[in-house]
C-alpha cells in the first residue's frame, strides 16, 4: 500500500497466542507450521494470516539486550513491537501498522528502504539466509513484485548461499515458486533467478535454455520465454493469481516451441484448440476462417506472413505437426514434474547432489497442465463459439479465472497469453 500496489494479502500480528486465536474463530481457523506456527483464519472467502508476538521469540535463539529504560510514554507494547520487528526477514517486512491508532511503526529502517527501493535483511544477510534459506526465494519474489533491487550485502549473500535452498522442504519450495510465478511477477522473477544463479536450482530446463541461447545474466532483452511470461503477468496479479497448472503449461509450451522449427500455424492452432476444447481439426478450420478476419478498426487479426502461411498449408501435414506438438508439450509437462528428469538436468548444469525427490511442479499442477493439453486432442461435438475480434486476437477470456483452475478459463487465458505473444509480430517472436 505504501508503494501504491495491490497487496497479495494482509498479515495480522496479535498478543493472543495461536490457540487463543483458534478458539476465537472456532471452525474458521487452522494452525499451520511447527517452527513458526501461524493461524489461517477464513473470512469472507479470504484466508487471513494471524501470528502472535510470542511466536518468533519462542522459536528463535533469543537476542540478549542491555537493560532498557523506557522514556515517558514507553510501554511493554513498544518493546514487543521492537523485539518482533528485529526478527523479521527484511526491513520492508518489519513495518507495522496499527489500524486503530493509524500509526506506522518502523524500528528497522523499512520506510527508508521503501523510499530507496531496496530489499535488505534485518540482520546480517549471511546470518539471515543461514537461519532460513527460504528467505533467498522470498527476497527474489519481493524484489520482483515491487521492482526493487537488493542491498549489496543481500545480493552477495544470495549468490554465496544459493545452494542452501536444496535443504528446503519440498512443499515449501513448491509454495514459494508458485507464489513467484502465479501472482503477476513471473517474468521479473525468472530474470532475477537467472541473474543470481538460482534458476538452475528451481527451473533447470529453463536455465539450460537460457544457457544454450547465451542469454547473459544481466541481460535486459526479452526472448520468447520472457515474452510469454510477461503476457501472463498482464492477466495475473497479487489479488488475481492463476492456478499453478497455467504457468507449468506455458513453460511446457515454450520448450516444445523451441525444440525444432515449426510451421507458423502450429502454435496458434494448438492455442485455439486448448481454448475451446473442440479438437485440432476444428481449430485448423477456425484458423482458416480467421485468416481474413478483421477487428473493429478494419485491421487483420493475423499478420501478412502468417496469413500467407495459412493459405498455403497442407491440412494433413499441419494436423500431424499439431498432434506432434501437443504430444511434445505433454512430455514436457511430465519432464517438468519428474524429479529424476529435473535432477538430471541440474547435474548437467553442475548442480551437485540435488535431493532425489527435488522438483517445483506439484502433482495438482502437473495434472492440470496435462488436462489442459489433452483438450487439444479430445474433440467434442460443439462448434467454435462466435469470436470476439478485439485485443485478445480472437480469443474469449473470462477475467474472473482464479486459483480454482477451471479448465475452460485456463484454456482461454493460456490461448490469450500465447496469441498475444505470437502476434502481431509472429516472425520476430519466433
Amino acid at each position: 500500500m505504501l508503494v501504491k500496489q495491490v497487496p497479495k494479502d494482509f498479515d495480522i500480528l496479535t498478543t493472543a497466542e495461536p490457540k487463543q486465536v483458534k478458539a476465537a474463530f472456532s471452525g474458521r481457523c487452522i494452525i499451520v507450521g511447527r517452527r513458526f506456527p501461524v493461524c489461517h483464519v477464513t473470512s469472507l472467502n479470504t484466508v487471513v494470516e494471524v501470528s502472535s508476538f510470542s511466536t518468533n521469540s519462542g522459536n528463535i535463539k533469543r537476542i540478549t539486550y542491555e537493560p532498557v529504560v523506557g522514556t515517558e510514554g514507553w510501554s511493554e507494547d513498544d518493546f514487543s513491537r521492537w523485539d518482533n520487528s528485529l526478527r523479521r526477514d527484511f526491513t520492508v517486512n518489519g513495518i507495522m501498522y496499527d489500524p486503530f491508532k493509524c500509526i506506522i511503526y518502523d524500528y528497522v529502517g523499512g520506510l527508508r528502504d521503501l523510499r530507496r527501493c531496496k530489499i535488505r535483511t534485518v540482520i546480517p544477510a549471511l546470518e539471515s539466509f543461514e537461519e532460513d534459506s527460504a528467505r533467498i526465494l522470498r527476497a527474489i519474489r519481493i524484489a520482483a513484485r515491487l521492482e526493487f533491487s537488493f542491498a549489496t550485502s543481500t545480493a552477495n549473500a544470495i549468490r554465496q548461499l544459493k545452494s542452501s535452498i536444496l535443504t528446503l522442504n519440498k512443499t515449501r519450495l513448491q509454495l514459494e515458486v508458485n507464489t513467484m510465478m502465479a501472482y503477476g511477477s513471473s517474468e521479473r522473477s525468472v530474470r532475477l533467478l537467472w541473474r543470481y544463479g538460482v534458476l538452475e536450482y528451481l527451473l533447470p530446463f529453463q536455465a539450460r535454455y537460457f544457457s544454450n541461447t547465451n542469454l547473459k545474466r544481466q541481460a535486459r532483452r526479452s526472448d520468447i520465454l520472457l515474452k510469454l511470461l510477461a503476457n501472463l503477468d498482464k492477466v495475473t496479479a497479487p489479488n488475481r493469481p492463476c492456478h499453478g497448472g497455467l504457468w507449468v503449461a506455458i513453460l511446457a509450451f515454450h520448450l516444445a516451441l523451441v525444440e525444432r522449427p515449426w510451421s507458423l500455424t502450429v502454435g496458434p492452432t494448438v492455442a485455439l484448440a486448448l481454448s475451446f476444447g473442440t479438437g485440432l481439426e476444428k481449430a485448423i478450420t477456425q484458423v482458416q476462417k480467421l485468416c481474413d478476419a478483421v477487428d473493429k478498426n478494419g485491421k487483420h487479426l493475423w499478420n501478412d506472413q502468417f496469413r500467407s502461411c495459412v493459405k498455403e498449408m497442407d491440412e494433413v501435414v499441419i494436423l500431424n505437426d499439431c498432434q506432434s506438438f501437443v504430444d511434445l508439450c505433454l512430455n514436457n509437462v511430465a519432464q517438468l514434474h519428474s524429479a529424476a528428469a529435473t535432477c538430471k538436468v541440474m547435474q548437467e548444469l553442475n548442480i551437485s547432489s540435488p535431493p532425489s525427490d527435488w522438483g517445483v511442479v506439484s502433482k495438482p499442477y502437473f495434472y492440470k497442465a496435462n488436462h489442459l493439453f489433452n483438450r487439444a486432442l479430445t474433440s467434442n461435438s460443439d462448434d467454435f463459439p462466435d469470436i470476439v475480434h478485439d485485443t485478445y486476437k480472437g480469443v474469449l477470456m473470462n477475467s474472473s479465472f482464479s486459483t480454482n483452475g477451471g479448465i475452460e478459463d485456463l484454456g482461454n487465458v493460456f490461448s490469450h497469453v500465447v496469441l498475444s505473444t505470437l502476434f502481431p509480430s509472429v516472425s520476430s517472436s519466433l
